[in-house]
């Protein structure tokens, strides 16, 4: 592979990854738009206390509380300006043709979500595999596929990606177990309908 090569798959890698941010940062906006509003401030008891204490005790009430609309607003026009530079990833990969292929051995919880998401080592990601390309990695895909659910169920609950293959690594022995063991014990307990609640609130 030249340079030019080298500098075009590390340039899509790139893309894919901020693409994958962008996602994240919108779902965190939308959970703060969902959030109640915040409660009223007690009033100030009228005491002794000069007029200008009241003043900046009230002040000092009012900065302290939450704004999420205000936090969401701020999001979404950084979301809208970068959706509207950067092609969509399905976008990229109809017209670069990436192989529709899984990696042959992912080593942590975090690489194989990226494998899901944006693709390894110039791959399809496979969340964009047809029914045709998941047949022939049949036994391999839904294998990982159990890990993807549950990472899309706590990502849909609030979580980052990250946050949600922390709380795998907790349910299932912690980072040192081997990624093929967290799989195979993960689709156990799915069969047995035994998954962790935690991963499953």
């Amino acid at each position: 592979m030249n340079l030019r090569q080298e500098y075009a798959k590390d340039r899509t890698i790139r893309r894919r990854q901020f693409q994958i941010l962008e996602q994240e940062i919108q779902q965190l906006g939308n959970n703060f738009s969902e959030l109640p509003p915040p409660p009223p401030a007690a009033p100030i008891r009228q005491g002794n206390q000069p007029q200008q204490l009241q003043q900046q005790q009230q002040q000092q009430q009012q900065q302290q509380q939450p704004m999420p609309n205000e936090a969401a607003a701020a999001v979404a026009p950084a979301a809208v300006a970068a959706a509207a530079v950067e092609p969509s990833l399905e976008e990229q990969v109809r017209r670069e043709e990436l192989p529709a292929e899984l990696s042959p051995s992912p080593r942590t919880l975090y690489r194989l979500w990226d494998e899901y998401q944006i693709g390894l080592d110039g791959r399809k990601p496979a969340r964009l595999f047809t029914a045709q390309e998941r047949g022939k990695v049949k036994h391999k895909y839904s294998r990982r596929k159990v890990v993807w659910d549950i990472i899309q169920r706590r990502i849909q609950a609030g979580d980052t990606s990250r946050i949600a293959c922390d709380k795998i690594y907790t349910a299932y022995g912690g980072r040192m177990t081997p990624l093929t063991t967290i799989m195979n014990q993960m689709k156990k307990d799915r069969q047995r309908k035994t998954i962790p609640p935690d991963l499953l609130s």
